[in-house]
C-alpha cells in the first residue's frame, strides 16, 4: 500500500512527495549505483534488479501504464 512505499522511500506527501525522480534516486542509492546506470540500457544482474525495483515501486504508487511509466523513467 502507499504506507509500504512512503516507508520504503522515507518520505512523507507533506514534505518531500513521492515521484519518479525520488524513487529512482532511493532505489540507486539503496543498490549503491548510480542513477545513470538505472536510466541506461545497461544490462549487469545488479543493475537489471534495481532498475525492476525501481519499476515496480513506480508502478506501486502511480496508476499509470507499464509503457507510460517506463518512458518517463528512461528517457531522461
Amino acid at each position: 500500500d502507499l504506507n509500504l512505499a512512503k516507508q520504503v522511500l522515507n518520505c512523507e506527501e507533506s514534505s518531500i512527495g513521492i515521484n519518479l525522480d525520488n524513487i529512482i534516486n532511493v532505489t540507486a542509492e539503496y543498490f549503491k549505483i548510480d542513477v545513470s546506470d538505472i536510466i541506461s540500457a545497461a544490462r549487469s544482474q545488479k543493475v537489471s534488479i534495481a532498475r525492476h525495483v525501481a519499476v515496480y515501486l513506480s508502478r506501486f504508487v502511480f496508476p499509470y501504464s507499464l509503457n507510460r511509466l517506463t518512458s518517463n523513467l528512461f528517457c531522461k
